[in-house]
């Protein structure tokens, strides 16, 4: 049996969906038309450049990828609930946690839940157009956001979501699956001694490299580095 790659996070690790109205961060086609104007075409996300990395260690998995842009760590641990009586031994997890700052709530409708990005809401972006463009979808307003995302971010919360990341470290090494953890939040790297991909200076940012495009997420010469130290730990895990 072939064994899984099993991808968990945001739009950091998503798939860069090409097809016409679909992608992982809303610059992500301007950004690779930009690139294409410089006569780059292997443009490719995370999952792109793992697979040719660890093919050159001869390790080829079957990717699963449940990474999307916008979600909370929450909303990542509950895609990892829900696959993980799916994983067997000799696979690989990439878990790749979001900013704490990001809140789960429920739409108008009460209907299905959605992750929100407050108070530390995307770098570039207004703030006051982002609440104009998100409150018709939300049920609860953003002073209400406000407290709950000081509330997600108290001792309590903390421990719980130390908890279920220390349950799944456990459960990925008894079951002899290969798990490499990491986060965007820089103090929850701290919390959990996880390796700090997404703050090498080396991991350069959309806008770092083209200031006319108002992105802050990797490059694809960042995906390719970061895929090389994922690759790294992989193989050193894996084939002890």
């Amino acid at each position: 049996m072939n064994s899984k790659f099993w991808i968990f996070g945001d739009s950091f690790s998503a798939k860069w969906n090409t097809e016409k109205g679909k992608w992982a961060f809303p610059a992500q086609n301007e950004y690779i038309e930009r690139e294409k104007q410089d006569g780059i075409n292997y443009i490719g996300d995370l999952e792109y450049w793992l697979n040719k990395s660890l093919n050159k260690a001869d390790l080829s998995f079957t990717y699963n990828n449940y990474a999307r842009g916008g979600m909370s760590t929450e909303t990542i641990l509950g895609e990892v609930d829900k696959c993980y009586n799916k994983m067997h031994k000799g696979d690989v997890v990439l878990l790749q946690l979001s900013i704490q700052s990001r809140v789960r709530t429920v739409t108008g409708h009460l209907s299905n839940p959605i992750d929100v990005n407050f108070p530390n809401h995307p770098q570039d972006q207004d703030m006051e157009l982002y609440k104009e463009l998100m409150e018709p979808f939300l049920f609860f307003d953003f002073d209400y956001l406000e407290k709950k995302a000081v509330e997600q971010t108290t001792e309590i919360f903390k421990d719980a979501l130390e908890q279920k990341v220390l349950f799944y470290k456990k459960a990925f090494e008894n079951t002899g699956i290969t798990a490499v953890i990491t986060s965007l939040d820089y103090k929850m790297c701290l919390r959990f001694d996880l390796p700090m991909m997404y703050y090498d200076s080396e991991c350069k940012k959309i806008n770092q490299k083209y200031s006319e495009i108002k992105d802050n997420h990797p490059t694809y010469e960042s995906n390719k580095m970061m895929s090389e130290k994922i690759s790294k730990l992989v193989i050193n895990r894996y084939k002890t």
